[in-house]
């Protein structure tokens, strides 16, 4: 254990004021499991811990906001979402809701084994993910938890299976090197792509800055932006302002919200660079568009 790091299990039972419900078997390379499980609001600072730690949410409720140096990631706590807290990683964790969800502690040792078996040559790295979806990763996840839940007298031997698995699945898909710069040929994945622009959406009257949104996806902000506009057409400004005005064609039907009250509510902290960039994307000023409507 490196002396930066926490004891997963520790830091796991300090968040949640008690102790993680682990299924009692030896796994190898460390490997833990739990079973579902509720968990608590946190409203916390979470060290890096040992292990990868990745959280199916079985059951989902409320929204959960983790903040990392300069970067933060809000996103709906849903059922089949996933989140990764890779090995290291540490922050500020506000999740308001009680979802139920379970665990997979997966040791580094696991993890570059898996990685050493599939060739690639680097060490073996997670991105972080916050309710994120993969419907193949959560149905590896379900196949887990179901066996873990009825045991038998080859769960041992099915689940160090089902674990690997696992593995791959993290490493192809999730990996901060090298399986992403493969992708970024072809462009961002649709679900990558949905996740970017429902944190647009999400975060509308906000200055939501490049690097955020390339934090999402775990990329640098140019793999970010050329993957984005191969799978997208537009660069990520320009899809963000899209979806602001288009929220803003809507709000502006409302008579009762001023000029400035659309401005603020899809980002932008006066009416004159609002006026502006409605008018550039539609053709005409805000003002001329609420009349023409009435």
């Amino acid at each position: 254990m490196e002396a930066a790091y926490r004891d997963t299990l520790a830091e796991i039972a300090r968040i949640q004021r008690r102790p993680p419900p682990i299924v009692p078997l030896p796994f190898a390379d460390d490997t833990m499991l739990t079973r579902a499980w509720v968990n608590d609001p946190i409203h916390d600072d979470v060290a890096p811990m040992e292990h990868h730690v990745i959280a199916p949410t079985l059951r989902g409720d409320g929204w959960s906001e983790v903040r990392f140096g300069a970067s933060s990631i809000r996103a709906p706590s849903v059922t089949g979402g996933i989140t990764i807290a890779p090995r290291g990683f540490g922050g500020r964790f506000d999740c308001d809701g009680r979802p139920v969800a379970s665990n997979v502690f997966v040791s580094r040792g696991r993890l570059q084994r898996c990685a050493d078996a599939m060739g690639l040559r680097q060490p073996a790295e997670l991105l972080p993910r916050l309710n994120f979806a993969d419907p193949k990763l959560f149905a590896i996840l379900a196949l887990i938890g179901a066996e873990a839940k009825q045991g038998g007298p080859h769960s041992r031997l099915y689940l160090e299976t089902l674990l690997d698995l696992l593995c791959v699945q993290l490493l192809r898909d999730h990996s901060a090197f090298p399986l992403q710069d493969r992708s970024i040929g072809h462009g961002l994945k649709p679900r990558q792509v949905r996740h970017v622009t429902d944190y647009m959406k999400v975060h509308l009257d906000e200055a939501v800055a490049l690097q955020q949104l390339a934090d999402l996806l775990g990329l640098s902000r140019f793999h970010f932006c050329t993957a984005f506009r191969k799978a997208t057409g537009h660069t990520p400004h320009q899809y963000l302002v899209r979806i602001r005005m288009e929220r803003a064609k809507d709000l502006l039907d409302d008579s009762r919200l001023t000029v400035t009250d659309v401005a603020l509510a899809v980002g932008y902290q006066t009416p004159s660079s609002f006026t502006q960039a409605f008018r550039a994307a539609i053709g005409v000023t805000p003002s001329a568009y609420r009349a023409a409507r009435q």
